[in-house]
């Protein structure tokens, strides 16, 4: 009589390889595939469609602080004007701004820190008290903005006031700088239809004024409109 051996042993360890492979490998990467794509179907439009298609409202970009070197912020024009005369008598050439209901004493900005701090101690020297503000551009944040855009308008919004600054600083536009303007500012108006916010179109319409006269050689009101530009801009952040 012949008998069929049965390594039951072998046959016990397939099935005991298969159900660990369903149970640790198969199941898990269905449950993984499965839940990207109800994240992708369900989630992620139900996110867009109850927070206006912003999920993080304080979203960061790369780009640039601003330094405003103040010195003095009066409720009273006359007054902040008494006190800009007597530092500009001393060399400088502050100027004072209309910010809301406040008068303020600007006397120079700057990109580099270092640069507006050694304006700051050279006023003290003199006997002014000063401060300096720091306009982070990276914090800026406005309403109802197309998120698609918004890296491309801070950067834009950068460039612009580093050329300004630059042109304030050497109290010169050249052709290279004048086309560069024009380039950043053709940019920033194509998408300024993309982010409703107030402060964008005041900023638009004075870059536009500061780009008008620069190009005229005009350079008497340059600082008063960067001024004007960083405290709009500053009321975003």
């Amino acid at each position: 009589m012949k008998y069929t051996r049965v390594d039951i042993t072998k046959r016990e360890g397939n099935v005991n390889f298969l159900l660990w492979f369903k149970f640790f490998i198969l199941l898990p990467l269905l449950a993984i595939i499965i839940g990207a794509g109800i994240s992708k179907k369900i989630i992620t439009p139900w996110i867009k469609n109850n927070t206006g298609g912003v999920s993080q409202p304080n979203i960061k970009y790369d780009g640039t602080n601003f330094y405003v070197v103040q010195a003095g912020v009066f409720t009273n024009e006359n007054n902040a004007r008494l006190l800009s005369g007597s530092i500009n008598e001393n060399g400088f050439k502050s100027i004072v701004i209309c910010d809301k209901s406040l008068y303020r004493i600007i006397i120079n900005i700057f990109s580099e820190k270092s640069k507006s701090e050694e304006t700051r101690n050279n006023l003290k020297a003199l006997g002014y008290d000063c401060i300096i503000n720091e306009v982070d551009i990276n914090s800026l944040y406005f309403q109802n903005f197309d998120k698609k855009h918004m890296n491309q308008y801070i950067n834009l919004i950068s460039s612009i006031i580093n050329l300004q600054v630059n042109i304030w600083e050497g109290q010169k536009a050249n052709s290279e700088l004048i086309s560069e303007y024009k380039k950043d500012m053709d940019s920033i108006m194509a998408l300024s239809g993309n982010i409703k916010d107030d402060s964008v179109k005041k900023f638009l319409d004075i870059s536009n004024k500061y780009f008008n006269e620069i190009k005229e050689g005009k350079y008497e009101n340059c600082l008063n409109y960067i001024s004007e530009e960083i405290f709009i801009l500053k009321d975003s952040i």
